[in-house]
């Protein structure tokens, strides 16, 4: 899902949260994993009109317990093309854009496979996401090819007839670990395994183990603090405190970005046969 809503606008609607966490739960018991997007304004999800809010916040439904919230990074590539480091993204140099993370005001009890990860400072023991991230940057972003002009089209002015153009945000993290998760399945089903369903146990399970490195790219560079970036006029132009790289998991990355061969090998010796 590449979707989201500011939690604070929620408050008043939790029947709606609720319907929607029971469909993601029904969908984890069918083995359907669920991945949503965090957002891109950062740790300041709300925003009045195209003005994003000075406040702490987390986007729903990517803090549903029963979701796997993907934040955003960029790469450094070498020579090769291969990577050679990977950092939070924030754009804070041209505004107030960057990958969410943080923790939920909804989600009121930390999900069983958080507990036992680390204490987070801010609501207590709740909710924290990105579990996990992938490059969201829009530079270089996603080479897509699109033919959609008008009003709703994806083609921008300068290509009246569609092409080629780059497009980036946690709304293209999303669907590339939905494809990663979705490669591990497969190779479950050859091996008559169950599919991975809520992922989110077996992803904190390896990140709390030795298997971590080979299964995790451990973001440690960046941070997700987009105050600096939000206009004075509206209170911003100083940090809000959220959020930071570290080792291991954080509020800022999650576990990191995932390394596919290496999250299948792991699935493969625990997951089990049909």
């Amino acid at each position: 899902m590449s979707l989201g809503l500011c939690e604070p606008d929620l408050t008043g609607q939790m029947e709606y949260v609720r319907a929607l966490n029971n469909l993601f739960a029904v969908a984890a018991g069918a083995g359907i994993s669920v991945i949503a997007a965090t957002g891109d304004s950062g740790a300041a999800l709300c925003a009045n009109g195209a003005t994003v809010l000075p406040q702490l916040s987390v986007a729903f439904p990517a803090s549903s317990t029963w979701v796997t919230a993907v934040g955003g990074t960029n790469l450094e590539l070498d020579s090769k093309n291969r990577i050679r480091r990977e950092f939070v993204w924030n754009e804070g140099s041209v505004g107030p854009m960057g990958a969410g993370g943080g923790q939920s005001i909804l989600a009121t009890t930390r999900p069983w496979y958080q507990q036992g990860t680390t204490r987070f400072r801010g609501y207590g023991l709740t909710r924290a996401l990105p579990d996990v991230s992938a490059l969201s940057d829009l530079l270089p972003g996603y080479s897509v090819y699109c033919t959609a002009t008008g009003p709703g089209g994806c083609a921008p002015k300068s290509l009246p007839k569609g092409g080629w153009q780059s497009v980036g945000g946690t709304s293209a993290a999303a669907p590339l670990v939905a494809s990663m998760l979705t490669l591990v399945s497969q190779r479950l089903a050859r091996s008559n395994r169950k599919p991975l369903g809520l992922v989110n146990p077996l992803l904190y399970r390896l990140g709390r183990s030795k298997a971590r490195r080979s299964v995790f790219r451990d973001v440690v560079a960046g941070d997700n603090d987009v105050g600096p970036a939000i206009p004075k006029a509206v209170g911003g132009g100083t940090r809000l405190g959220c959020c930071y790289t570290k080792p291991g998991f954080d509020l800022a990355s999650g576990w990191g970005s995932i390394k596919t061969m290496g999250l299948v090998k792991a699935a493969l010796r625990t997951a089990r046969r049909r």
